[in-house]
C-alpha cells in the first residue's frame, strides 16, 4: 500500500477497512461525516474574507479604469444607486457588506455582466479563504490519484488472474485432448470400430 492520507491514524476502523479495502471514495464519506461541523464563527470569518477580497476587486477595476472614488460613486448613482464616496471607500476596505443588488450595479458600471465579478480569478494571497480552497483541492487531487493508482493496481491483478486461469484452461483443454486421441479413456466410453 502507498501512502496513507493525512489524519488516517484519527480515522475510526470501519473507516480505515474501507479505504485499505480500496473504497477510497467511502471512507472519504465516512470521515467527512464524521468531521465536527465548522463552528459558526468559523464560516463567518471565512466568508468575510471572500466579500473583502470581492470588495478589493472592485477597487481594482476602479482603479485600472482610473475613475476616483467620487466618480464610482456618480456612476452607480446612474443607475439607481446613491452611494457616497466614503461608502466607496467602506466597501473596499471591506468595512461595509455589500448588498447583490450593488453586486449588478457594480457589474453594469464596469461594462460586465451581472455577477461577473465575483467570478474573476484571485491572485494568490489576496485572501487566506483562497489559500485554503487549492490547499484542499490539492489534497483532493492526491487522493484521487492515490485511488487511481490502487485501482490500476487492482486491474493489473484482475488481468494477471484472467491471463493466468486462460492459460491453465488452454493447458487443461489440450490434455484433454491429447487423452483423447492416445485412447486414454479408461473404457468408459468405447470408441466405434
Amino acid at each position: 500500500m502507498s501512502e496513507l492520507p493525512p489524519g488516517f491514524d484519527e480515522w475510526s476502523t470501519d473507516e480505515q477497512a474501507m479505504f485499505l479495502r480500496g473504497s477510497t471514495v467511502e471512507a472519504l464519506q465516512v470521515a467527512a461525516e464524521s468531521q465536527p461541523k465548522r463552528p459558526a464563527p468559523a464560516m463567518q470569518a471565512m466568508s468575510l474574507e471572500v466579500e473583502r477580497g470581492f470588495c478589493a476587486k472592485l477597487k481594482q477595476l476602479r482603479e485600472q479604469r482610473g475613475w476616483s472614488q467620487n466618480e464610482m460613486a456618480v456612476k452607480l448613482s446612474e443607475y439607481g444607486f446613491d452611494l457616497h464616496q466614503t461608502t466607496i471607500a467602506k466597501l473596499e476596505a471591506g468595512k461595509r457588506p455589500l448588498r447583490v443588488a450593488e453586486l449588478f450595479a457594480f457589474g453594469l458600471i464596469f461594462g460586465l455582466p451581472p455577477g461577473a465579478i465575483f467570478f474573476m480569478p484571485v491572485l494568490a494571497g489576496d485572501f487566506p479563504a483562497m489559500d485554503e480552497l487549492d490547499r484542499r483541492l490539492n489534497e483532493l487531487e492526491t487522493y484521487r490519484d492515490e485511488a487511481r493508482q490502487r485501482s490500476m493496481r487492482v486491474l493489473d491483478t484482475l488481468v494477471a488472474t484472467e491471463a493466468d486461469f486462460e492459460y491453465k484452461r488452454l493447458q487443461l483443454v489440450r490434455d484433454m485432448a491429447g487423452m483423447n486421441r492416445s485412447g486414454g479413456n479408461d473404457g468408459e466410453h468405447p470408441e466405434a470400430p
